[in-house]
């Protein structure tokens, strides 16, 4: 569904993304065009549900003993997510997951659909959740409150999910192991500067950070600039086709090969 989705978005608009000309009225028009096709296969690299919630309806199978699992196989990310987390757990670690919070017209955003997996995989006292900074001063008391639990040696909470606006300094994790950035900046660079901007006290001589990304689209594509020392500037006609049209050929031949033989166990192989 999610590479379906993906090929969908671009192939609605394949014209204006195969022809690049240099004409100034037509050019601010595929300009346009591009910056709306990158905010909606960054958002379906997440989730196909935050792009298209009536999706929902038909993923959700009568025949499914745990409904999860639908939401959950919907999304590469969330599986790699659900497994990782399965196994923190196991190991008796602490993890920290931060994300980016987008939000679609049915009000379905990446926070809930974060929070309802951890609730439902682990239990309401297995977690807490930081959502982004509101200045309310209960909200802040509640932030508050959830990080004492949080840092309490008795707790059960082992995951702290964290909206990246509610990075500040105000904020100071203790006993993290792992860090999980869910979905990156449209700027990957901007991922550190949001880790830098709390405190992380880990009982670990090295802590481990862990980004997940949909290969073969743009967020793969970001990484790479921004690894080449690249300021990925989204706004940019050119940079936005690059983005765009990364890996799409190899996404179109998988969708029509109708192949996902393997995934699984690549899944189970990447965690361990």
């Amino acid at each position: 569904m999610q590479i379906e989705q993906y090929c969908s978005i671009l192939a609605s608009n394949f014209e204006a993304l195969s022809s690049y000309s240099k004409n100034s009225s037509f050019h601010s028009i595929i300009t346009q065009i591009q910056k709306v096709l990158f905010v909606r296969v960054i958002v379906c690299c997440d989730h196909p549900y935050l792009v298209d919630p009536t999706l929902r309806n038909s993923s959700n199978d009568a025949s499914l003993i745990d409904p999860l699992d639908a939401e959950v196989n919907v999304s590469g990310k969330l599986q790699l997510l659900d497994k990782l987390l399965l196994e923190i757990k196991r190991s008796g670690l602490r993890a920290l997951v931060l994300f980016q919070s987008t939000v679609n017209s049915k009000k379905i955003s990446t926070g809930p659909l974060l929070d309802d997996l951890v609730h439902q995989r682990f239990g309401q006292d297995s977690y807490v959740y930081i959502a982004a900074k509101i200045l309310s001063k209960s909200i802040r008391a509640k932030k508050k409150e959830s990080l004492k639990m949080f840092h309490k040696e008795a707790s059960d909470s082992f995951i702290c999910l964290c909206d990246y606006r509610a990075c500040h300094s105000s904020v100071r994790l203790s006993r993290v192991d792992v860090v999980i950035l869910f979905n990156s900046d449209p700027n990957p660079s901007n991922d550190i500067k949001a880790l830098k901007r709390i405190t992380i006290d880990s009982p670990r001589e090295r802590l481990n950070i862990l980004r997940l990304y949909s290969s073969f689209t743009v967020e793969e594509k970001a990484l790479i600039l921004s690894k080449q020392g690249t300021t990925v500037n989204y706004t940019s006609s050119s940079v936005c086709h690059q983005l765009l049209t990364w890996g799409a050929s190899y996404l179109f031949s998988k969708l029509q090969s109708c192949t996902d033989s393997g995934s699984l166990s690549f899944l189970d192989d990447l965690v361990c």
